[in-house]
C-alpha cells in the first residue's frame, strides 16, 4: 500500500483521489473516517468529494483496505482551499509551497509534548490561512493571555488615536498632559522632554528598582499608580537608551484613555478589534490608576493575533479597509 502525500481540494470543485493498494485476493476499500459527502468505490479505491463553503478547513480521512490477509489503514489530511474562516481565505501547505510533511511532523511533536507550552500553531502565507492546529485542549475559539505582546496593541491604538486627531502626534510631551498634579518627585530637567514616542519605544529613562519595584510587582496599594510612575527617577536622557519598563506602556495606554475619554479596552474594541472582525477578546483588569498589574492581561485568539500581524504586513489595511495609517506602520 502506498502512503498519501498532503492533499488539497477546492470549494465547489470535485476532488478525486485513488487509494492505491495491491494484494491477492484484490482488496476492498471502506471509508472509516471522512468528511460529509465523501464517497469511495469499494473495489477501485476511487474517492470522490466536492467540498462546500460549509466544509472543514482540515479533514482527516481514514481508508480501511481489507482482504483475506487482514486490514490496513491509510490516513491522510485534505485541506480545503477557498473557504472563508473568520475573515481569512484558506489556502493549503501545498499551494503555498510549504513542506507539508515537515510541518505536520512539528505539529505531531507539539501534540506529544516534545515542545511544551504551545497551544496553537498557525501559518499564514501570502495573506492566506495555510495551516491551523491547536493543542492541550484548545480550539479555534480559545483565547490566550498574550502577555507583553499587548504592548504592540497599545502602540497600534496610539497610532489610531493620532490618526483620529485625538492625540496631536507621538512627539507630544507627557507631563503637560497631567495638569491635575501640582508637583512630581525626583524631578530632573529630563522629565520635561519625555514624549509619547519615548514611552512607545521604551526610551523614557524611567528606572524601577528597590522598594518601588517591590510595590509595583506586588501591586501594593491602594495608590494612584499613574502618579507613582510619573514620580519615578529618570536616569538617562530620554531617547538616548532603551530600558524595558512595562510602566511606559501603562502610561501610554492611560494617555489614550484620557484624550479619547473612554477606557482603553473600549477604544480597542471600537477601533481595532471589531474592524478586524474579532469576536472573542477581553482585557480584564485594565485599571492603570488603581492597579499596577494591567499590561499583559489582554486575551485574544491565535487566529485574531494573526490578523494584527497581517494588517501590519499590509501597511495598516485589513480586507481593504484602513485600520491605522501606513505612516504609523512604517
Amino acid at each position: 500500500m502506498t502512503s498519501a502525500a498532503s492533499i488539497e481540494a477546492t470549494v465547489d470543485e470535485e476532488y478525486i483521489y485513488q487509494v492505491a493498494a495491491t494484494g491477492d485476493p484484490r482488496p476492498t476499500f471502506h471509508l472509516q473516517t471522512a468528511p460529509e459527502g465523501m464517497t469511495i468505490d469499494s473495489t477501485t479505491g476511487m474517492i470522490s468529494w466536492t467540498p462546500s463553503s460549509d466544509s472543514q478547513f482540515e479533514n482527516t480521512v481514514q481508508v480501511d483496505v481489507t482482504n483475506s490477509a487482514g486490514t490496513v489503514s491509510q490516513v491522510f489530511v485534505i485541506q480545503v482551499c477557498g473557504l472563508e474562516i473568520e475573515g481569512w481565505q484558506t489556502s493549503s501547505l501545498v499551494s503555498e509551497d510549504i513542506n507539508a510533511p515537515r510541518i505536520r511532523e512539528v505539529a505531531r511533536q507539539i501534540d506529544e509534548g516534545v515542545y511544551p507550552g504551545i497551544n496553537s500553531f498557525l501559518i499564514v502565507r501570502n495573506g492566506n490561512l495555510a495551516f491551523e492546529n491547536y493543542f492541550n485542549g484548545r480550539v479555534r475559539n480559545s483565547s490566550e493571555n498574550i502577555y507583553s505582546a499587548s504592548k504592540s496593541i497599545t502602540s497600534c491604538l496610539m497610532g489610531i488615536a493620532i490618526d483620529q486627531d485625538i492625540i496631536a502626534d507621538e512627539n507630544e510631551l507627557l507631563y503637560p498632559l497631567f495638569p491635575e498634579y501640582d508637583s512630581f518627585d525626583n524631578w530632573v530637567a529630563w522629565k520635561d522632554s519625555i514624549s509619547l514616542k519615548h514611552l512607545m519605544t521604551m526610551t523614557a529613562g524611567y528606572f524601577l528598582e528597590g522598594d518601588d519595584y517591590d510595590l509595583w510587582l506586588n501591586d501594593i496599594g491602594p495608590r494612584d499608580w499613574i502618579k507613582f510612575y510619573l514620580d519615578l527617577p529618570v536616569v538617562f536622557s530620554p531617547g538616548s537608551e532603551i530600558n524595558y519598563e512595562s510602566l511606559c506602556d501603562r502610561l501610554a495606554g492611560h494617555v489614550i484613555e484620557r484624550e479619547a475619554q473612554t477606557t482603553l479596552p473600549e477604544f480597542a474594541r471600537e477601533n481595532l478589534f471589531l474592524p478586524l472582525g474579532m469576536r472573542y477578546f477581553s482585557w480584564p483588569g485594565w485599571d492603570p490608576v488603581n492597579s499596577s498589574m494591567i499590561s499583559g492581561r489582554l486575551m485574544l485568539r491565535a487566529i485574531d493575533m494573526a490578523k494584527v500581524g497581517q494588517m501590519y504586513l499590509d501597511g495598516g489595511l485589513w480586507d481593504g479597509n484602513r485600520i491605522v495609517s501606513e505612516d504609523w506602520i512604517a
